[in-house]
């Protein structure tokens, strides 16, 4: 994550004396790095937008901000970071009638946990573009945890994948169903509506495929194995490293009593299991 190294010490000048001198070496962006000398400067350092505060908060939590997963998967040429073939991403939300419509706007300003999305990669074998929806948890707002905005467009984002035939792929991370005042069993109502579409939509030959991204918590596990764990799915479920899929997390686990585990990796993590 580190994106620049600045180091100020003094070097011999062209008259032999020594200068104050500021070297920068910029590792920004996966590039080779780039290193620069310049006088020192009393300029103050630039504060950092509110995107990229996001991604910095989520970097040192050990999380991916879900739109530089979006920016892995659609590079603007192929044969950047992981091969992966250029692509682009449109991003979706609910309009006026409830419906997914196309969105125009800087990334970062998502209203709810979820991002949802078109996304189209374009190969030599297929020139025309593949393209598939995308959900994607973001964990800079509430964890990503789970109520009556997220399931619309989950169901949203299902419903628009059985109309036009894709593949769904769902970059999962969520602390489940949320846990409020103002909302309470209706949230759960919503996520069974969520289950039901996703195994309609598998039993009519649809395809989920999972990424488990973080921590995966109550309704969103459940999620994740009917998608792809029944026998009838198409579907794959990928575990990462910093994945995990626990029906109660370990601080819940503790405060009631129960047995747990070191965190919720050595619970649900794919290398314990």
């Amino acid at each position: 994550g580190l994106e620049k190294l600045v180091i100020r010490g003094e070097l011999p000048g062209a008259d032999g004396r020594t200068q104050d001198t500021v070297l920068s070496v910029a590792l920004a962006g996966g590039r080779a790095p780039v290193s620069r000398f310049s006088a020192p400067s009393d300029a103050l350092v630039r504060t950092l937008s509110d995107y990229d505060q996001k991604v910095v908060r989520m970097r040192q939590r050990g999380l991916t901000y879900p739109y530089e997963i979006v920016r892995l998967l659609t590079p603007d040429h192929g044969g950047g970071e992981g091969g992966l073939p250029p692509g682009q991403f449109t991003e979706l939300d609910l309009g006026d009638d409830g419906a997914l419509t196309p969105v125009h706007r800087p990334y970062g300003r998502n209203t709810a946990n979820i991002v949802v999305g078109l996304i189209e990669n374009r190969t030599a074998t297929c020139p025309e573009g593949v393209r598939r929806v995308v959900l994607l948890g973001d964990p800079s707002r509430e964890v990503g945890s789970l109520a009556e905005q997220e399931c619309r467009r989950i169901i949203g984002a299902i419903d628009l994948a059985r109309r036009e035939r894709l593949p769904l792929e769902w970059f999962a991370l969520s602390a489940g169903a949320k846990i409020s005042m103002e909302s309470g069993t209706e949230n759960m109502d919503w996520i069974a509506l969520v289950l039901r579409r996703l195994v309609e939509f598998t039993q009519e030959g649809g395809e989920v495929n999972v990424v488990v991204t973080g921590i995966n918590v109550g309704a969103q596990p459940y999620w994740n194995a009917e998608a792809t764990m029944l026998m009838h799915t198409r579907g794959i479920l990928i575990m990462t490293p910093e994945g995990a899929m626990v029906l109660t997390g370990k601080t819940a686990l503790d405060y009631s009593g129960s047995v747990s585990a070191e965190d919720n990796l050595g619970i649900g993590g794919y290398q314990h299991i």
